[in-house]
């Protein structure tokens, strides 16, 4: 029988699928040099099917890397086993870990572990600290609220600003989590917390998605089908003054950035608590490798695991000790993705909450796509109309 346990790792076209075992290899630690661990590569594109069907099958990996919402259908399923004390005592017991990414391992039962978050993939805005300066804005004041981010804009926009604002609005999940914030500022959600029905329609929530589409009147015209490799360059190009983007940004910027500008890009938080999108480790049920996918995990929540896999992959690590590593003096913009652990929220944390996220990532991409090309002053009725049959789908599912 072989005994090495696979794990089935989530990457994006441009990330080296070998990465990880290439750094375990390479490690002066004998215990990380050692392991044996076989990798499945799985793309974000399509890695829930193929999860979905190790769980219907009941067979496959034994340990995935899952993004949040996915975790809760395997659940669902019965697919998954509990993460249990002893192991958990393996990888450092509870303060090993930060506080809030203890919350979220327990977001499903309070007694009970099915997965242990690996990593965090916050949202933060960034912005040009001179652009925002001449136009007299104290960007963690104006950017604390949709009222303060619309007259952000507008003041630059007076002050000769160009393009206020910028975001690839053509990538669908670029918008579900941008537009996250601006929902939970205003007071709204999504899904109800006993997850039987969605309320991204009621008043606060829907306040809050029209006040983030408002923003497109301070983007380029070519932005209509930006996706966020062409977003990002334009900010970097310093032809916008603000954006919002997940961790790995910062680093992508500060690589793009001319030596002399680095100094001039900052960070802040959105008008809202900051999405925390992120992905946990789980162990399949059908695993018949205790001994082996136990030691698998002490390995992967190493603090350098953590360290270089966390930062190649251009996410925050979740041990506290690896985020110790990460701070350091006088950098401000590593402090606020830091601080958004502490006031940040996952997009939903119940059954089918991933499904309603894709759906209404893709709802909210093409009724960008619409309003692009018919502008209208009946934005609510425009939104509430576009948006029905994702919210009517959910609760339809929610009622079987």
């Amino acid at each position: 029988m072989n005994n090495v346990p696979e794990l089935s790792l989530c990457f994006n076209p441009d990330q080296a699928t070998t990465f990880l075992l290439d750094m375990l290899r390479s490690s002066t630690n004998p215990l990380l040099s050692k392991l044996q661990l076989n990798v499945r590569p799985l793309l974000w594109g399509g890695y829930k099917q193929e999860l979905v069907t190790m769980a219907l099958q009941n067979s496959g990996s034994d340990i995935s890397q899952v993004g949040f919402p996915l975790t809760e259908d395997l659940i669902a399923m019965n697919a998954l086993l509990p993460i249990s004390g002893q192991l958990i005592q393996k990888l450092g017991g509870q303060l090993a870990f930060h506080p809030v990414v203890w919350e979220i391992a327990h977001r499903h039962q309070e007694d009970r572990l099915w997965s242990m978050p690996w990593l965090i993939d916050p949202r933060a805005l960034f912005y040009w600290k001179d652009i925002v300066d001449q136009a007299g804005i104290n960007p963690d004041a104006a950017f604390a609220s949709a009222e303060g981010m619309e007259d952000a804009c507008q003041r630059m926009k007076a002050k000769g600003v160009e393009y206020p604002w910028v975001l690839g609005m053509a990538d669908k999940f670029v918008v579900i989590h941008a537009i996250t914030s601006w929902v939970w500022g205003k007071g709204g959600d999504f899904i109800l917390p006993k997850g039987n029905r969605a309320v991204f329609l009621e008043p606060a929530a829907l306040e809050g998605i029209e006040a983030f589409f408002r923003l497109g009147q301070y983007m380029p015209r070519e932005n209509l089908s930006f996706r966020s490799a062409e977003s990002h360059r334009f900010f970097i190009e310093r032809k916008a003054a603000v954006t919002i983007g997940d961790y790995g940004s910062l680093k992508k910027f500060r690589a793009a950035i001319p030596p002399e500008l680095r100094d001039l890009l900052g960070v802040a938080l959105p008008p809202g608590p900051p999405l925390l999108a992120g992905s946990d480790l789980v162990v399949w049920r059908h695993s018949r490798k205790d001994h082996e996918v136990a030691h698998a995990l002490s390995i992967l929540f190493s603090t350098e695991v953590q360290i270089k896999y966390s930062d190649y992959m251009g996410a925050l690590p979740v041990t506290e000790e690896a985020l110790e590593n990460l701070a350091e003096p006088g950098d401000s913009n590593m402090d606020v993705f830091i601080e958004t652990l502490d006031k940040g929220r996952l997009f939903a944390t119940t059954k089918f909450g991933g499904m309603l996220e894709l759906q209404l990532a893709a709802g909210l991409t093409e009724l960008w796509a619409n309003l692009s090309q018919n502008p209208s002053e009946n934005l609510k009725e425009i939104i509430q109309k576009s948006l029905e049959p994702v919210r009517r789908r959910f609760d339809m599912m929610n009622e079987k």
